[in-house]
Parts: structure tokens; sequence; C-alpha cells
């Protein structure tokens, strides 16, 4: 008899500097006790560039699940320039995970989908510290009321020890594996993700399906789909002109596709010996794996672009102003 197996979920990764709008550079793997959860439930799991799709031969193995079991997907990026151009507030890629699970997922009435964060994008509500047995405890105060839960509201507090180790106060959570969230007087002070080994290889973002709740939407949705949608850095492009061959060049402009002034002029700084022109961007623009806009280098002395088409800004290459407020990006022409 031939296995037969039916549609159960996509989970799509989209980003808008990928041209085709998927976050390709996306790779999914499992830990171990989700590998034999698979197979218990006689899931399938087929990746593919941007997103994975899960097949099943029996969906309500799924209803039957307790409350509490889930998949645990580990998503990490191949691409390293992955953060230079993903607009991530709050987020370090030594000290912090994007966490996400199916328990509030966002329902899309225009195209049936669910978002798997509160916001349009991946953002700061989905950033959590992450802890290898112990974490500083980073809002703790003496006389505070704290509370622990996981992200299915249980009370947690037990499996919680507040200790002070040096001059900081710390949360060991011993073999506790997963997201904790600590009330603060009743309300939300910090998310944290624990991990009880110490030296554990940190993806770039866990997500967790619980069960019963995969198999409610399920049963809702003639194709289920979640989605997770990164968004775009922008940056002030700034062109740095040093070639010889401009350098006598009167009264340069950059000018868009439609002949729109989208560059200001800067004044030639006195330590800028070797710069000859410099343009920087009057709004900030986006990096992007590829883009239609172009912009050209013209002179008022000729209709004739002197450019046609400028390079355009990469995420190799970012720049901090001396406040740390606004990026930038330098083109050397």
């Amino acid at each position: 008899m031939v296995d037969t197996y039916q549609y159960l979920i996509s989970i799509s990764f989209k980003h808008n500097y990928f041209r085709d709008g998927n976050f390709k550079t996306l790779q999914v793997s499992f830990d171990e006790s989700t590998q034999r959860l698979l197979k218990k439930l006689g899931l399938i799991v087929k990746p593919y560039h941007g997103g994975v799709h899960f097949l099943i031969q029996d969906p309500e193995l799924l209803f039957s699940s307790p409350e509490s079991k889930s998949l645990r997907l580990f998503l990490e990026c191949n691409d390293p320039l992955y953060i230079n151009y993903s607009s991530l507030p709050e987020y370090s890629p030594t000290h912090t995970v994007l966490y996400f699970n199916n328990l509030n997922p966002v329902h899309n009435t225009d195209n049936s989908t669910f978002l798997l964060h509160s916001e349009k994008n991946v953002g700061k509500k989905d950033v959590f510290r992450i802890s290898g047995g112990k974490i500083v405890f980073k809002t703790y105060k003496e006389g505070g009321r704290y509370h622990f839960e996981d992200s299915l509201g249980n009370d947690i507090s037990n499996l919680v020890e507040i200790k002070r180790i040096g001059s900081d106060w710390h949360l060991l959570s011993g073999q506790y594996n997963g997201a904790i969230h600590i009330l603060t007087n009743g309300e939300e002070s910090e998310r944290i993700y624990a991990n009880p080994k110490l030296v554990w290889r940190k993806p770039l973002a866990i997500v967790e399906l619980y069960l019963p709740t995969l198999y409610k939407n399920f049963k809702q949705e003639e194709k289920l789909e979640y989605f997770l949608n990164f968004h775009i850095v922008k940056t002030k492009w700034k062109y740095i002109i040093v070639s010889p061959l401009y350098k006598d060049l009167k009264s340069p402009t950059i000018l868009n596709g439609k002949k729109t002034p989208v560059f200001e002029s800067l004044p030639k700084k006195e330590n800028d010996e070797k710069v000859y022109h410099t343009f920087q961007s009057i709004d900030e623009l986006p990096l992007l794996e590829y883009s239609e806009d172009f912009y050209s280098l013209y002179t008022n002395e000729n209709s004739l672009p002197v450019i046609k088409a400028l390079p355009r800004a990469s995420p190799e290459q970012l720049f901090y102003d001396d406040d740390k407020k606004t990026m930038y990006s330098h083109i050397y022409i």
C-alpha cells in the first residue's frame, strides 16, 4: 500500500532586499527532539528557496497532541552580510535571537495567510536575549515582584532561580529550554531564550509551531501559510569622486532616471585633498539586491550624462556618523 500525504502548511521567509522577495539564503534545521517528533507524526519536510513545506499523513495526530508539544525550527543564514541589509532593531548576532511561534498569528485577510510577528515586519518585539545556563537579569531591583512565564503563559517561576554573582544578578534556568517572559510588577520587562547548553550554535531565528494551534489553523484554511517578513535597511548614499578624470567637472550633479535630483553636492573639506566632488542623497535610500532605478552624473555643460549608470550602494560597507544615528554607504568613483 502506498502512503498518501496531504499538504499541511508552508512557512515563507520574505525579504524585500531580494529581487524576487524571498529570503532565499535562510536554511532550516531541527534539534533531535523535533526530528523524533517529525518521524512520529509522519511529517515530511520539503525546503525550498525562501521557505519550507510540511506534508502529513494524518493531521488528526496534531489535534491529539498535548498543548505544549511543538516543532522547533532553527533558521540560519548562509550570507554573513544579512545583518547589513536587514532592518533588525536591537538585534545582536552574538547576544540575541529572533523568536517566533504560532500561538497568536496575525491573520492577513487579503490573502488568507498568517504573520508570525505582531508588526508588519520582523522587529524589536521579536528579539530575545539568549542564555547559556545563566544570564544577567538586567531589570532586577530588590523588592520587585517577578514572575516568569513560558510562551503559553504557564508559570515557570519554579524553574528559574535569581542569584547574585559578583556585582550582577543572574537568572539560572537549569535544564529549561525555551522562551522565558519576565514580568516585573505585572508588566513584561525582558524576553529571554534559555538553552541549557553553555555553548551552542546560535541560529538567526527560532520558530516554534505548537501542534494543537497548527491543527486549528489548518482546519480553518484551504491552504495554510505562515509568513516571516524581513525589511530592508536604508542608508544615506555618499558618492565620493576621487578619479582625476572628473576633477574639472563644472557644476556636476546626480539625477535619477526621471532627471530628478536625488543627491546634493557637499562642500569640500580641508582634509579632502584627493577628493574632487562629494554628493550625498537627500533622503535615505534602500539597499537592494537589484533595482531598475539608476543614477547618472551630469554637468550643466552637456545634456548627456558623464556617467550613465553610477554603481549602487552595497551592504559590504556601512558607516555611522559620530552620534551613531545615521548610517551611510560610501561609494568611491
